[in-house]
């Protein structure tokens, strides 16, 4: 998770500017995991610690919905997770993209040098109550520059419907997603090449609330940390559970202990069902 916030902002961008922008970074991202595929050292051994390493590699149709989001500031750029919540539109966190110059989605990307879709964002809505000190309304709305063509490997997530409004989730396997850092070595290049992806139960907010008493809400969910973790990169990512044989966005990922993904603390995310009529009134998702 980044140290340091910016201010908000919500802007329309050039899609063809965004592009020859870009291109040079995602072209450097890339040829840098190509090499990591050919240098990278031993695994670290497993033990209680082990967190993201458990994750497993994404088939290219498993989570058809997780998008790249690489954004580009003023003096950086940085790497982190979306959801494809409609063929115009991405969910993903405000910490992401708060004070963004320029913002490019990868779609269909379980492995980053096979990427089926390069899309620029055309502007950026910022959930406007976000606190980038309390990490609280951790929301942000990308609107593509052009409607995302749909695969088996490009697909919209299926939003809570409206009966889920109150309900805790507590104890539900969730599924969460990112091309994070895994903690397998220091100083790790983000995005990694494959998608991960892992299962962790949701805990009630009240054994949250131990690890994190100035920041938690109502409005966020919370999961063990016991089988893996999200981690640097993995901010704005999709949390899912099945319901009757259909994969629900039920949080997207918004931070866990700032010292290090591998600690025994839960990781906390906000929670979708108390932003359903922000999403709706601010996209063409579709809620039900």
């Amino acid at each position: 998770m980044r140290a340091l916030f910016r201010g908000k902002t919500s802007t329309t961008t050039s899609p063809r500017r965004d592009i020859m922008e870009l291109s040079s970074v995602v072209r450097t991202i890339l040829v840098g995991l190509c090499v990591i595929a050919v240098v990278a050292g031993s695994p670290v051994p497993d033990g209680p610690d082990r967190r993201i390493n458990n994750g497993i590699e994404a088939g290219p149709t498993d989570v058809p919905w997780a998008a790249g989001v690489l954004v580009t500031f003023p003096s950086n750029t940085y790497f982190c997770g979306g959801t494809l919540i409609s063929q115009r539109h991405i969910l993903t966190s405000a910490n992401c993209v708060n004070g963004y110059r320029t913002i490019t989605v990868m779609l269909g990307a379980h492995d980053m040098t096979t990427v089926q879709e390069f899309i620029t964002v055309a502007s950026v809505l910022v959930h406007p109550d976000f606190s980038s000190f309390f990490f609280s309304n951790d929301l942000a709305i990308l609107t593509l520059s052009r409607p995302a063509p749909l695969s088996d490997r490009v697909r919209v997530v299926q939003l809570p419907s409206r009966l889920y409004i109150g309900h805790s989730f507590n104890n539900y396997e969730t599924t969460i997603a990112g091309w994070g850092q895994t903690g397998q070595s220091t100083g790790e290049v983000v995005p990694v090449r494959r998608l991960l992806y892992f299962r962790a139960r949701v805990i009630t907010n009240t054994s949250c609330l131990i690890s994190f008493p100035l920041y938690l809400s109502s409005r966020n969910v919370c999961t063990s940390t016991e089988n893996g973790a999200a981690c640097v990169g993995d901010e704005g990512g999709p949390v899912t559970v099945t319901e009757n044989g259909q994969t629900i966005l039920i949080a997207v990922h918004s931070y866990g202990f700032s010292m290090g993904c591998e600690r025994s603390w839960p990781s906390v995310h906000t929670r979708v069902t108390e932003y359903l009529t922000w999403i709706e009134n601010n996209s063409d998702a579709v809620v039900m």
